[in-house]
């Protein structure tokens, strides 16, 4: 796995704003089995066959039992929302056609049941009825031709996906009893996606190297005919985006490294000619100060557009905006770095501007999400220390101080985000048959920003996991893990709605490999 942080929308399109993940699979297939138990009702299942060409895989995996996720104040008293059977399952196949050219399938499938029920009611929905449930079922289809050698990399892909959505609605917003003709609920969608993106490398004189592409793709949003859609409410919208772009690197000498880079992006044939234009620049400069040290300065440009399902989605949970502008920030870092042996240090300074950052904001009294736009800004400094040496026990640790900030139209100040202090840090041990990883976060002086009211603050949030594998032969494998080690019930939402974290789950899992 590869990570690329900043911006990298130059490069990688408009969804690359923070940063890149990219994940390069290994040639030729595992062949192994995997059963796993958990609490909660959680099971497992896997498969993985193949040989250097061909892999073929299945998984699934279930969450029967029912959760507290959330906490709503209504016009009439409150909510909760319990989730339960939530159920995942994929197939696969990929398919190494020649050492340049892999073809790849994949179906995933997801299901899951939110039932929010009355805890304080002042209307006539009693506490304990059930307010409205919603069963969600997402279908997705992933289709892609890969081509790659040491100058070409392209990629031909199409991608189909549907989500439905349905489910009783007992009573209405204000806590009296649906009408007949009101009390189920059912939406559909459907999205597409398919192009080609294709990039060539070049090696030019001395170290420097020229990246140049083109990308385009169609977008396909179907809104389809439901019992909650009928069919003068169902709808298709199209979009064509296109783009070209290019990075150049020159190292002036053995010390001095330039990156540039720059991508114009457009779209066609959107409804209402709501097209969009962008161009966006980066660049970077990296110093080495000797064989240990480097100093190193970023400044990238980044472009957003709304997805469709943000301008015209079905759910009533969360309220489409066919207005919504694409969003444009600036990302700004200067960095020193230094790895020494087993240790590695970096230290940042970094700001973020965005205008027009595409946002959700509650509506207490219509209990549900309205997408809108408004800026953001964050400046903060960012220190890392990792240890991985020869003995069994290696350690990663990382502060963070920074202050997000918000201002939108309906409130017209900038507003805190978020949270100010965020520490990570984790234990890796590794000896014999053994690993053990423990990690934390922790996101401290925080506050939770309603649509229309100052942000208060809120208690910090502690999220851990633990992972432990034994494997006493090249056969069996033996793991466990943990989420929520401290079993804590810590509000993570920043919202004026209150989202809890899943309580402590454990999961068991044998693999056997042939």
């Amino acid at each position: 796995m590869e990570v690329v942080k900043g911006p990298g929308s130059v490069l990688y399109g408009s969804e690359a704003m923070a940063g890149v993940i990219n994940i390069i699979t290994k040639k030729g297939a595992s062949n192994q089995v995997t059963a796993g138990i958990g609490n909660s009702g959680q099971h497992h299942y896997g498969v993985n066959v193949g040989d250097d060409r061909l892999a073929v895989n299945y998984d699934f995996s279930q969450w029967k039992h029912g959760v507290d996720v959330s906490k709503t104040e209504t016009t009439f008293g409150e909510t909760k929302t319990v989730l339960r059977d939530v159920k995942k399952q994929s197939a696969g196949i990929s398919y190494a056609i020649t050492d340049h050219l892999d073809f790849l399938y994949q179906y995933l499938n997801t299901e899951a049941t939110y039932n929010r029920l009355v805890t304080e009611s002042s209307a006539a929905a009693p506490v304990g009825a059930l307010f409205n449930g919603r069963k969600y079922t997402t279908d997705r289809h992933i289709t892609q031709l890969n081509y790659k050698d040491k100058l070409w990399k392209a990629s031909l892909y199409f991608n189909s996906g549907t989500v439905e959505s349905e489910g009783p609605t007992n009573y209405t917003s204000s806590g009296r009893r649906s009408s007949a003709s009101s009390n189920h609920y059912n939406t559909r969608e459907k999205n597409i996606t398919y192009g080609l993106d294709a990039q060539r490398r070049w090696k030019l004189a001395g170290a420097d190297t020229l990246i140049a592409g083109a990308s385009i793709q169609r977008e396909q949003f179907d809104r389809l005919t439901a019992f909650s859609t009928p069919a003068n409410k169902a709808a298709q919208y199209a979009r064509n985006n296109w783009a070209v772009f290019s990075q150049y690197e020159h190292g002036f000498d053995a010390k001095n490294t330039m990156t540039i880079g720059a991508r114009e992006t457009w779209t066609t044939g959107a409804d209402k000619d709501q097209n969009y234009s962008n161009f966006s620049a980066s660049g970077s400069w990296l110093h080495k100060m000797d064989a240990e040290n480097s100093l190193y300065l970023s400044v990238a440009q980044s472009f957003i557009m709304p997805t469709f399902a943000q301008m015209y989605g079905t759910t009533t949970t969360a309220v489409p905006n066919p207005s919504l502008n694409p969003q444009k920030g600036v990302n700004y870092e200067l960095g020193w770095k230094e790895r020494h042996g087993a240790h590695a240090w970096k230290a940042a300074l970094f700001h973020t501007d965005i205008r027009d950052n595409i946002s959700a904001t509650w509506n207490s009294a219509r209990s549900s999400y309205s997408y809108i736009n408004e800026d953001f800004r964050n400046t903060g400094i960012e220190l890392t220390w990792d240890i991985d040496d020869a003995t069994p026990f290696s350690y990663h640790w990382g502060v963070t101080w920074q202050n997000p900030e918000a201002k939108s139209t309906k409130k017209g100040y900038w507003d805190r985000k978020y949270g100010r202090i965020q520490l990570t840090g984790g234990v890796r041990y590794h000896q014999a048959k053994w690993t053990s990883d423990l990690s934390a976060s922790f996101l401290g002086a925080r506050v939770q920003t309603p649509s229309g009211d100052h942000s208060f603050d809120s208690k910090p949030y502690l999220l851990t996991k633990w992972n432990t594998m034994y494997a006493p032969d090249a056969q069996n494998e033996f793991s466990l893990a943990i989420t929520n080690v401290l079993d804590r019930h810590d509000v993570i939402s920043h919202s004026s709605s209150t989202y809890y974290s899943a309580p402590i789950s454990y999961l068991f899992n044998y693999t056997y490999k042939f």
